[in-house]
C-alpha cells in the first residue's frame, strides 16, 4: 500500500522543502499549516507518519500531538508522530520523546535524515 505522510508546519517554505525531499520516493505527502488543520485531515484519512513542527501559532506541535492521540486513539499505536524543530539544545531529543513524540528531527535537516527516520519506522524502499 502507498505510504502516507502528513507534514504540518506554519511556514509554507518548510512544507515545500519536505515535499521536494520526498519527491523521488513513492510516498504520498499531504501538508497542513496548523494544528487544527492537521486534526481535520486526520479525521478523514490515515497517515503512517506525521511530521509536526513544534512552534506553530494557536495550537503548537505538542498540543496537536496530544490532541491527535486523544481524539483518534489509533494514532497512538499505528502511526509515528515526529517533531520537526529548530530547538536543538542539549537534551531536546529526550524532552520531545518525553512529551510523547516517536522521534525528533532538528531543523534545518537534510533529505537523508528525513528518509532515514521514515525508513526506521516504515517499510518503504
Amino acid at each position: 500500500p502507498m505510504f502516507r505522510i502528513l507534514a504540518g508546519d506554519d511556514n509554507p517554505m518548510n512544507l515545500t522543502v519536505v515535499r521536494g525531499l520526498l519527491k523521488p520516493t513513492q510516498i504520498m505527502v499531504d501538508t497542513c499549516e496548523s494544528g487544527e488543520e492537521c486534526l481535520r485531515l486526520c479525521e478523514y484519512g490515515f497517515y503512517h507518519m506525521i511530521l509536526m513542527d513544534h512552534m506553530m501559532p494557536d495550537m503548537d506541535g505538542v498540543e496537536t500531538m496530544h490532541a491527535l492521540k486523544e481524539k483518534y486513539p489509533y494514532y497512538r499505536d499505528t502511526s509515528k508522530i515526529v517533531v520537526l524543530t529548530a530547538n536543538a539544545i542539549a537534551g531536546a531529543r529526550q524532552m520531545y520523546l518525553d512529551y510523547g513524540f516517536d522521534d525528533y528531527i532538528s531543523k534545518p535537516f537534510k533529505g537523508e535524515e528525513l528518509i532515514g527516520v521514515i525508513k526506521k519506522y516504515c517499510k518503504v524502499n
